[in-house]
């Protein structure tokens, strides 16, 4: 990678930190004086500034693609499942790389994934188990990081579905103390899509593949589906906080109504299971946000 690159990748993400929050900012200043031409004036400018943002990530990460794309020992989904170990093809497949269009499909999405859960982490403490697995999936679209085969890669995917499932019914305990009004209405609303993508995220990972095509398609459809799953978590997480500080709510000591050592006993037991190392980093609790 030349200088110049890594020198404007480093700019392109000091300037997504700064401004991400700062949208977010005027977005709510807006909601909170909707009359105010200021206010509507400041989160235009902003908007502006960010779609520039996206639009010049875009290009670094088309160019960091071709750049990969010229080098045949760093290949963009180098290792496709492997013949009878999971059960995805009953013919051995060469290492195979996608062509420029598909890789640009799969970074988009990924990067887009990467920038959803920055945001998560910049909210809560508890939401940083799932921003970490979206991480390493979003690695995975550039050849890099932990997961290495497309079944890690859905390995991963499962478990993030059950994190979503846990914290879901974590900010539904907290939901029965806010007090009903717009604002509980508004956790609900976002709280309620959670279990239909995590659904259709889960079904996405268990569908079986066959070749080449179908494995692609598979990979693009998860990364899919988990961009909208943390799209909607990311809103309960800043929702949920919203109303905790409107009302002086605490949810310390709230849980998945057990869920932490059914959990845990789970993962002990599937520590040596399928040969891979797409289990999340970090330790999971039942602690509040």
């Amino acid at each position: 990678m030349s200088e110049t690159l890594q020198v404007s990748a480093k700019f392109s993400e000091i300037n997504l930190r700064i401004y991400g929050p700062q949208v977010v900012t005027a977005a709510r200043t807006l909601a909170a004086h909707p009359g105010s031409a200021a206010a509507r004036e400041n989160l235009d400018v902003f908007v502006d500034m960010w779609a520039w943002l996206l639009s010049d990530a875009a290009r670094l990460a088309k160019e960091l693609l071709n750049i990969t794309d010229d080098k045949p020992d760093k290949q963009q989904y180098s290792s496709l499942p492997r013949p009878g170990k999971h059960g995805t093809t009953s013919k051995p497949l060469k290492a195979v790389r996608l062509d420029s269009d598909e890789q640009a499909k799969i970074a988009k999405s990924g990067l887009e994934m990467k920038m959803m859960s920055s945001e998560m982490d910049a909210e809560t403490d508890k939401a940083k188990n799932m921003s970490s697995m979206a991480f390493a999936m979003y690695q995975f679209t550039k050849g890099e990081g932990r997961l290495n085969t497309t079944q890690d890669l859905f390995t991963q995917a499962e478990y993030f579905a059950e994190e979503a499932n846990r914290l879901y019914k974590i900010v539904r305990q907290f939901s029965y103390q806010v007090p009903a009004g717009t604002a509980k209405k508004e956790l609900l609303e976002h709280l309620d899509k959670v279990p239909t993508y995590v659904q259709q995220l889960q079904f996405t990972v268990k569908e079986p593949t066959v070749g080449r095509a179908a494995t692609f398609s598979k990979v693009d459809n998860v990364i899919q589906e988990t961009k909208h799953l943390m799209n909607v978590i990311s809103k309960v997480v800043t929702t949920c906080f919203d109303c905790a500080n409107k009302y002086k709510l605490d949810f310390t000591g709230l849980s998945a109504g057990g869920a932490g050592a059914s959990r845990g006993t789970r993962d002990e037991e599937s520590g040596g299971g399928g040969g891979t190392d797409a289990k999340p980093g970090g330790s999971t609790s039942d602690t509040a946000m």
